[in-house]
């Protein structure tokens, strides 16, 4: 019933009761400031994500993917095909996120298992400096088709390039999909060096806990302060309980993740 799950937005949005029946934000109409951006400039930048993917990047009904040619990638990978599922939250759930870490300009985000890059992009046009890790060469090529249209005039109409500020962001581009800032690696997310990073992201629904452990191990060498965000939250001494933070994902569900911050590397190498 209504009132087992918690409060109501004016857009229809029930809050689940684990939060205690208060709407803090809704995941499918409130837009935060992040970074150095107001609510105005997160929302061109959020009509600028939904240009380079073709006007379907905002849609609330992100579906689930997986593809033999998936399956086939992460196994030769040494992962299991059941992987292969792909899903995505919201763009406006990110900047949620993005907000609530205090991300601010220049921070190294880092989106390991990132599909088709729609995380990173956003994160970029916020004032980021971010890099997405993919494994399926089909998702990482699409990534870097969508910011290779950025480069199309007619992509973006004159109007939002303006409100978004995207030709200064885009002055020091190349004549092609290189832009500095932002990073596609096409490669596995246990073998990517992410030490310098201020914000980890990972939607880890689908990782085993043996690579929760590969990448704990990883992610305790980062600088004291840094952030990260996953579904189950990493195990050890390095790494802080967690906060619990809830936004919308690909299926309309409320999807649960934890925010921790890294304490520092306690065996002290």
């Amino acid at each position: 019933s209504r009132g087992s799950m918690g409060a109501q937005c004016s857009c229809g949005t029930i809050a689940p009761a684990s939060l205690g029946g208060s709407m803090a934000y809704c995941f499918l109409c409130s837009v935060p400031p992040v970074a150095a951006k107001s609510s105005t400039e997160v929302r061109a930048a959020l009509e600028v994500l939904d240009c380079m993917y073709g006007g379907c990047a905002l849609e609330e009904d992100h579906k689930a993917v997986r593809s033999a040619q998936a399956e086939a990638q992460l196994e030769a990978g040494g992962f299991s095909a059941s992987q292969a599922t792909y899903g995505e939250l919201p763009p406006l759930g990110i900047a949620q996120i993005l907000h609530q870490v205090g991300a601010c300009p220049g921070h190294r985000f880092y989106d390991l298992g990132s599909g088709t890059g729609k995380t990173v992009a956003l994160a970029w046009l916020l004032g980021l400096e971010a890099t997405g890790v993919e494994l399926v060469v089909e998702r990482s090529h699409a990534a870097q088709q969508a910011l290779a249209s950025l480069l199309e005039e007619q992509r973006v109409p004159t109007s939002l390039r303006e409100r978004a500020d995207l030709d200064t962001l885009l002055s020091n581009a190349g004549q092609g999909p290189k832009f500095p800032g932002i990073h596609f690696l096409t490669a596995s997310v246990l073998d990517v060096d992410f030490s310098d990073a201020d914000v980890v992201f990972m939607y880890s629904l689908c990782f085993t806990q043996a690579m929760l452990e590969t990448l704990a191990e990883k992610a305790r060498h980062l600088r004291p302060g840094a952030f990260i965000i996953s579904n189950q939250g990493l195990k050890g001494p390095a790494f802080s309980h967690g906060q619990k933070f809830i936004c919308g994902d690909w299926a309309r569900r409320v999807q649960d993740f934890v925010i921790q911050t890294v304490i520092g590397d306690s065996t002290g190498y």
